[in-house]
């Protein structure tokens, strides 16, 4: 008898409530799917973590937090590339977006930066539009601003 009150309503509500029953965004996201949620990362050092957005795992987010001013590259390895469509974004301590870079397709490292940054907070968003991937990434300290050149 529930599955007969379906008949009463219009094709697409029936629709939307078959549908409503799915994974929402975010719904599985382990803990650090908002900004207010970021975990504090350890710079120089390889992590790893995944985003996937058919569960419900769309975005990460970590912060880091520099003591001085300085040149910063976010290094990000993709372990299935061709699997994932994603952002990664630096934000500043208030959240607006300092850089962007899409990823899609093959390739499987994706650079944000170099970046000239203050010293203070900042915060990474990694984010599944569609799709799944592990991925593995480190910030780099290039160098301070007041340290001259900086030879990569």
């Amino acid at each position: 008898m529930k599955a007969s009150f379906l008949r009463y309503l219009p094709a697409g509500a029936s629709a939307l409530l078959i549908a409503g029953c799915g994974i929402g965004f975010n719904e599985m996201t382990g803990g650090d799917g908002g900004r207010g949620d970021a975990r504090d990362l350890a710079l120089e050092t390889l992590q790893y973590d995944r985003v996937d957005a058919a569960r419900g795992d769309n975005t990460d987010w970590k912060k880091f937090t520099l003591e001085e001013d300085g040149k910063v590259q976010i290094n990000v390895w993709w372990m299935a590339p061709e699997e994932v469509k994603s952002t990664v974004e630096l934000r500043d301590q208030g959240g607006d977006l300092v850089k962007a870079v899409k990823h899609s397709g093959d390739d499987r490292k994706l650079m944000v930066g170099p970046q000239e940054l203050k010293k203070g907070t900042y915060f990474i968003e990694f984010s599944a539009t569609s799709g799944a991937s592990d991925y593995g990434f480190e910030v780099k300290i290039l160098g301070s601003s007041s340290s001259g050149p900086i030879l990569d």
